[in-house]
């Protein structure tokens, strides 16, 4: 997978206390199995030069991507890019800018209104008539048009863009993408097609109210009817942990609708990807999941469904799923505490039981196995190979619970002809839990 789209703690809508350097975004992204990662931190062309923002630190930008390029050279292909938003707004800034920094890769996006709007504020619907909302939404469409003039980047991204916050505030009426998001949109895909530039799948609203890429299906659909065949995916990730989120789903999306390849830009050139095979290579990453998910519960059965998703570099309902789907199959039997017995404030005594049988015709050690695990006293019961035939763990409250459990309960079954009791002294591991020894040596022995 390559995610064309992520921003480090650089951009300055990254929380600082939360945000990834970008040695750590590169390092997320190769242990998810990504190929490509395009580090496209915000450049808002308004902001430069601003009291009111803190610089951009450009310099450190591009010196943390040589690093990581050189870092992961040969195992993962970190990209560095940027997302210049507003370009119109200050073209002399912008040139300047792009020609002291000489990109590999630009993002063209709008998030800022000429009249200073900027539609993520939490308050820039308080006190918006609906007609105002309205009007902020077509300058927003005349804006891209606009951007669209200019020679300055290589993928148009998330064009969209408003409508999450315009969904988040239940205005998405005003818009009605559903209904009208072709008709507002053919002018913008069209010029799209023509000035050769590849239309950004932005997964961002898959994770967010909204629910769906932005573009969304339908327009994405339309772009393609009109004869868009150029896409880049990016996941518009703020942390690492959505590095790469959404890309399988938008990838499937995409290749149903007809689109059979996808463009990354490497060193300023752009390569053309098959869909087909990442999908392929994601149907391998996929069937490897319930063994990841297996031993991340092993380790710890505490984890949710978020999390292992999160560490896995899928997505909840994935990961949700398929749990349900090894307990159903009996591949999770069940979910147990280790519990320190020497920790435990209710004494309690456990035994190795060994157990000598005379098979049964036809049913060989079944029909006793079965018989004894039905106590539920008995924690465990293993066919061995041996000088006996069956091992039994137990537990009781005391020595003399267990030896009257063994004598009253097991020695009496038929076919069951010795039996020979080991007590458990003391718990140095269990289930791959260590336990801190006791100092004192419980068989009475010392040197």
């Amino acid at each position: 997978m390559h995610d064309c789209h992520t921003h480090s703690l650089y951009s300055e809508d990254v929380d600082k206390q939360r945000g990834s350097s970008i040695d750590a975004m590169a390092a997320r992204a190769l242990e998810i199995g990504l190929a490509s990662i395009a580090i496209t931190d915000h450049l808002e062309i308004d902001n430069v030069g601003s009291p009111l923002h803190e610089p951009l630190d450009s310099d450190g930008i591009r010196r943390d991507v040589m690093a990581a390029k050189e870092k992961y050279a040969g195992r993962l292909n970190v990209i560095y890019g940027v997302e210049l938003a507003q370009m119109m707004h200050k073209p002399d800034v912008t040139g300047k800018w792009l020609e002291k920094y000489r990109y590999e890769y630009v993002i063209g996006s709008t998030h800022t209104l000429r009249d200073r709007s900027l539609f993520s504020s939490p308050d820039f619907f308080d006190g918006k008539s609906d007609a105002q909302l309205k009007a902020s939404w077509e300058l927003y469409l005349s804006e891209v048009r606009e951007m669209l003039t200019a020679d300055s980047y290589d993928v148009l991204a998330h064009i969209t863009y408003p409508t999450r916050y315009y969904y988040k505030h239940g205005k998405e009426y005003l818009i009605d993408l559903e209904h009208k998001g072709r008709d507002q949109f053919e002018d913008i895909l069209k010029a799209v097609i023509n000035k050769g530039v590849a239309l950004e799948i932005n997964t961002s609203g898959l994770r967010q109210p909204i629910g769906v890429t932005l573009p969304n299906r339908d327009l994405a659909a339309f772009y393609y009817e009109l004869g868009g065949r150029e896409l880049s995916f990016g996941s518009d990730a703020h942390y690492a942990a959505d590095i790469g989120k959404g890309l399988r789903e938008a990838y499937r999306m995409c290749f149903d609708i007809g689109f059979r390849y996808f463009v990354v830009i490497e060193n300023g050139i752009k390569k053309h990807y098959p869909l087909e095979k990442e999908l392929e290579l994601l149907v391998i990453i996929y069937n490897s999941l319930p063994d990841k998910i297996i031993s991340m519960l092993e380790n710890d059965a505490r984890l949710t469904a978020a999390q292992i998703a999160a560490a896995l570099g899928s997505d909840e309902k994935t990961v949700s799923a398929m749990i349900e789907e090894l307990e159903n199959e009996g591949v999770i039997a069940g979910y147990k505490a280790i519990i320190n017995p020497e920790l435990r404030k209710i004494d309690t005594v456990s035994a190795l039981i060994e157990l000598k049988i005379t098979p049964q015709r036809d049913r060989g050690f079944n029909a006793v196995a079965e018989r004894i695990r039905n106590y539920p006293e008995i924690q465990s019961v293993y066919l061995m190979s041996g000088g006996f035939d069956l091992a039994l763990m137990m537990e009781g409250r005391t020595m003399r619970d267990i030896a009257y459990f063994v004598a009253e309960k097991l020695a009496t079954i038929d076919g069951v002809t010795s039996t020979a009791t080991h007590f458990v002294l003391q718990k140095y591991k269990d289930n791959g839990i260590s336990f801190e020894a006791e100092k004192e040596d419980k068989r009475g022995i010392g040197w």
